[in-house]
């Protein structure tokens, strides 16, 4: 897996009240996937397949503010970008099976959005903002049929005792044109999500989000508690499957709902800043062609989730350290396992079924990363260098847990199920240098 990515900045104040922002920004993303088992030292393999999938992403912004009258804001702008991205996938069996596909997608947007903030009066903020978008899908080089929307936007605060104390709202509703489709398991037990664009067969994802919060102010210590519902509709999944003359499945019936409440506390001395925040959530999909069309927590469904950070400044330089905990996320266990009989040699050919989706729990996650850097000015321009260090404890994390049957012949005359575990990243360190002009 690898990301690239090189963004540009311009900033430009015409006066004490209207500012223009230009930001082009391109980037790619990489992600390879191989797998395969044997039991015999003598035989190469018994199974293996591959999956590469490649995104690519411009877009330029453009963004005017204006400071209408020191109680009215208004924030107008505009986004054109442009995505591509390609999936291949190859298996390939011991017996000379060979089955191969691969798909590219590709589209366009172009966004138009406006945010008016006022007060009415001291105490009541509110921010009403209006997005329009049009994406259009690119199909073997030829432009389809554009997906429009228009989309309202709401957010109010309310202040009764000064700034201190905060109450607020948000909700809105939301379009995604690029998303990743989360894999359901096969018979084999391992499969891997896959990044697409609307279009070429996968609708575009559609949403509504709200919440209420508030928050409060003493000297340093700042205190936030914001409650949130979310739902997602038209999401789509796809199933790699090992059983001949069966389609792999894709499906757009697919919701989501996400429920939760964020809670930070913060404290700042002139150096020396701490703050921790916490998490309680819970996010469930619902398909009707999986589970029985019941809901069964999603691949993101993480329980608690904990950050604990400190920052300290020394003259030019910044020291910080943050801790993250989190309960484990979901993963999908083998229910059975079945058999069905090989049409040439007649000998049985024995899958894994998967009939309950992330029906297991990975271990609790947690790190600790480091982070120092020096920050250096001239006349034109500042810069600044730095080293970080990822996971300082070496802590072995789990990305996800993997399944594969194991023929009698290797299992003491008896069919039975391996275990092959995908730890994360341990110990890494980072060098960076950023210039500013």
């Amino acid at each position: 897996m690898d990301n690239s990515g090189l963004s540009i900045h311009y900033q430009l104040k015409w006066n004490g009240r209207h500012t223009s922002q230009a930001r082009l920004v391109g980037s790619t993303f990489r992600n390879e996937y191989r797998f395969h088992y044997t039991f015999d030292p003598d035989t190469l393999f018994e199974f293996r397949f591959r999956t590469y999938n490649e995104l690519r992403d411009w877009s330029l912004q453009l963004k005017h503010d204006w400071q209408l009258h020191p109680k009215h804001h208004l924030q107008l702008g505009w986004v054109g970008q442009g995505q591509q991205a390609d999936f291949q996938f190859e298996e390939e069996g011991r017996d000379g099976h060979f089955n191969s596909s691969e798909e590219a997608f590709e589209g366009n947007s172009s966004v138009l959005y406006s945010t008016y903030t006022f007060q009415l009066p001291e105490k009541l903020e509110i921010a009403l903002g209006l997005r329009y978008e049009q994406f259009t899908p690119i199909v073997e080089g030829a432009p389809r049929q554009p997906h429009r929307a228009l989309m309202p936007r709401f957010s109010g605060s309310y202040y009764p005792f000064g700034k201190d104390l905060f109450f607020q709202a948000n909700l809105g509703t939301y379009r995604q044109y690029v998303y990743q489709l989360p894999p359901f398991y096969s018979d084999l037990g391992a499969g891997e999500g896959v990044w697409v664009i609307a279009g070429k067969g996968f609708p575009p994802l559609y949403g509504a989000q709200w919440s209420l919060g508030f928050g409060y102010q003493l000297g340093r210590f700042e205190m936030e508690v914001d409650y949130y519902q979310k739902a997602v509709g038209n999401l789509s999944s796809w199933k790699v499957t090992l059983e001949e003359d069966v389609e792999n499945p894709f499906t757009q019936d697919g919701m989501l709902w996400a429920t939760g409440i964020d809670v930070l506390l913060k404290h700042r001395w002139p150096r020396y800043t701490i703050w921790l925040s916490y998490s309680l959530g819970a996010v469930a999909n619902e398909f009707e062609a999986f589970n029985g069309g019941d809901p069964f927590p999603a691949d993101n469904d993480q329980r608690h989730l904990l950050n604990f950070t400190q920052t300290l400044r020394l003259n030019k330089w910044n020291l910080s350290a943050t801790f993250f905990y989190g309960s484990g996320k979901p993963y999908t266990t083998p229910t059975d396992m079945g058999a069905r009989l090989d049409e040439q040699t007649g000998e049985p050919i024995f899958f894994l079924k998967y009939d309950n989706p992330n029906n297991g729990r990975l271990p609790a996650y947690h790190r600790l990363d480091l982070a120092a850097d020096y920050r250096f000015d001239t006349e034109r321009w500042t810069g600044k260098l730095g080293l970080s260090a990822f996971n300082c404890y070496n802590r072995r994390n789990l990305f996800d847990i993997d399944f594969f049957p194991v023929p009698p012949q290797y299992n003491d005359g008896q069919p039975g199920v391996y275990t092959l575990e995908r730890p994360m990243l341990g110990f890494t360190p980072n060098l960076f240098v950023q210039v500013e002009w």
